[in-house]
């Protein structure tokens, strides 16, 4: 991860939650000649609505109070699940997800075994199937154990 300026409250907020024990690199050149798949905007809640009237190419998907993912217009995590499992043929039966974020409702909405964390907000937990334990309390584990994968 880079980040275009040296340090700012929402980027710090909002990338400890990632739980990756650094903040991004400051490289304010580092999006100059190469492709990017998917950047972060930090902002608060309806300032990106500015940013979406200018750039219809793009989707602006909120994940944290202070951030949301910039993706290619109709691209998502939900979009991507269904090209991989269709391409290697799992069937819906086979497929299970877990999320946390805001950014995982469409995700977990599609998956017939969608489990959200149990750090969750509700909107999260309601697009979810179960719901399991926080990610401090081992919820990864205690989910695929409640969804008998373990």
């Amino acid at each position: 991860m880079k980040a275009n300026i040296p340090e700012h409250i929402y980027i710090k907020e909002s990338i400890e939650t990632l739980k990756i024990g650094r903040f991004p690199m400051y490289d304010p050149h580092y999006c100059n000649g190469r492709q990017l798949y998917q950047t972060l905007l930090f902002c608060e809640e309806g300032e990106e609505k500015q940013y979406e009237r200018e750039f219809q190419d793009f989707d602006f998907v909120r994940w944290h109070p202070f951030s949301v993912d910039v993706i290619p217009n109709g691209g998502s995590k939900a979009k991507g699940i269904e090209k991989i499992t269709k391409r290697l043929g799992f069937p819906a039966v086979q497929q299970y997800a877990f999320g946390d974020g805001l950014n995982d409702i469409e995700m977990l909405s599609i998956i017939k075994n969608s489990v959200a964390m149990g750090n969750a907000e509700e909107k999260v937990k309601k697009a979810a199937k179960y719901v399991t334990k926080s990610v401090e309390e081992n919820g990864i584990l205690h989910g695929l154990q409640m969804v008998g994968l373990l």
